[in-house]
Parts: structure tokens; sequence; C-alpha cells
């Protein structure tokens, strides 16, 4: 990626695009090498481990929190995207499940009510996003799983049981980073830190929504 060409592409000036690619590289997902650019790493099977281990974290402190702030009105938001997700297991519509999915996740972590670990949060999300929309799609049975298991943290956040809650978050979160090792990468010997090459999201990928 060159910054003039970025430039232009999205019609902004340098100094944007020269900011993005400062956090871009000191998140370590690419590297500025002489005359070329900046070229994107994307994630070996290690850091797809660590990353999953730091939103285990994060969001097994979020939710006590979001047990604590979280009002009637949130905790109907939540229940109505629980239904939605449960009408598109039928459909097997992996787009429709993933977007709602996705905002449940969204809500979840905003009720917390903590900015700065909500934008950490994020900030690994957004690491994550397509990596999650393909072991969604291409594990069978993990939509149903996954379905399962908000539903399963909902009612632990109804019944205001915060140990129980943050049980279930990192169980959620252990189940989703097997889903993606189990099916990517499983050949690489331990403590391997070669990269899979990072490739586009799917044009039928729902778009960051954070």
């Amino acid at each position: 990626m060159v910054e003039e060409e970025l430039a232009e592409q999205m019609q902004v000036s340098r100094t944007p695009i020269r900011e993005a690619l400062r956090r871009l590289e000191s998140e370590g997902l690419i590297v500025h090498t002489h005359c070329r650019g900046a070229t994107v790493l994307g994630f070996s099977r290690d850091d797809v481990i660590e990353l999953y281990s730091i939103r285990e974290a994060l969001e097994g402190l979020a939710i006590h929190y979001t047990i604590q702030h979280i009002s009637r009105e949130e905790i109907s938001q939540l229940k109505a995207i629980v239904d939605k997700m449960r009408s598109n297991l039928h459909s097997k519509d992996v787009s429709a499940h993933f977007e709602w999915n996705q905002k449940f996740n969204d809500l979840l972590i905003e009720t917390c009510k903590m900015p700065r670990l909500t934008r950490l949060i994020n900030t690994y999300h957004e690491h994550l996003h397509h990596l999650r929309y393909a072991a969604m799609g291409k594990h069978a049975g993990r939509m149903l799983e996954a379905f399962r298991e908000h539903e399963q943290i909902l009612q632990a956040i109804i019944a205001k049981d915060s140990v129980k809650a943050e049980s279930l978050v990192r169980r959620h979160l252990q189940a989703a980073k097997r889903a993606y090792t189990s099916g990517n990468g499983a050949t690489e010997r331990a403590g391997s830190r070669s990269r899979t090459p990072w490739a586009a999201p799917d044009a039928a990928a729902p778009s960051v929504l954070r």
C-alpha cells in the first residue's frame, strides 16, 4: 500500500492516511518496507489465539459492568436481537445471522458504560471481524451454538448473575476461537508464527459496525 495512491483513491489528504497506516503498523497489521510502502501482514494461528485470549479477558471484565448499568429498555433490545437470530437459524443465512450476532455484541459492550474499555474491546473486534465471519460460515453447527450461547448470556444478565455471565462470555469466546483454529492453520506446528495471507472480507460479509 502506497500512501499517495491510497490518498488519491479515497480522495483525502495524505495526513489521515499516514495516521491510519501508523496505527495499523503499531498494531502489527502492516510493515513498512523501503520503496514498497506498507505491506499487509495478516494473522498467524498464534496471533488469532492471542487476540481471542485478550477479548476473553476484556469482555469477561466488561460483562460485570454491563449487569450493573444495563437498563430494562436495553435488555428488551437484546431480547429482540436474540429473536432475530432465532428466526435466521431456519434460513441458515450466515450473513444475516452474523449481522445480528454483531449487533448483540455491540449492545452488550456499549451498555457496560466504560468508554475506555469499550474502545479497547472494539479494537480487537475489528481485528477479528473477518475471521469470525469465516468461522461461522465454514463450521457446521456454529450458528446454532453461537445462538444458544447468546441466549444463555442474556438469561444470566436478566438474572443479574455476573459470575455466571462472565463464565458464559468466556466459554462463548473459547468456542469461537476453537471454531476458527480447528479449521485454519491446524496443520501448523505448535508455536509457529507463520502468517496466513490476509484476504479482503467477502462482499457478503457485513461491514464492521463499530
